[in-house]
């Protein structure tokens, strides 16, 4: 304590061992599949919820009180036929040449 360049060294060396020990902790935890799965199924409840909100679907409503896992198939298989719409009808231009 009498020398402030050796304190602030330890001080800064123990700062930064505390620091990695909690960021390595935290990684551990992150990469946990329990944790995983809880962040991906909150995304997908959270995706339900807005898309029900946008889309004022109550016989969605209605299937994700009684099951929440089929609400959510049902929407991402609706979004899908969404999508696949939308791509044919944008595939479907056809060039027309003028003639004069």
């Amino acid at each position: 304590m009498n020398n402030q360049k050796d304190y602030d060294y330890v001080i800064n060396n123990m700062s930064h061992l505390y620091a990695s020990s909690r960021q390595r902790r935290h990684d551990e935890w992150s990469n946990n599949l329990d944790v995983m799965n809880y962040v991906n199924h909150k995304k997908d409840i959270d995706n339900l919820i807005s898309h029900i909100k946008e889309h004022q679907d109550s016989e969605l409503l209605q299937l994700a009180m009684k099951s929440p896992h089929l609400a959510i198939d049902r929407m991402n298989q609706e979004n899908k036929n969404e999508n696949i719409n939308k791509s044919d009808i944008s595939n479907t231009y056809i060039p027309h040449k003028l003639s004069i």
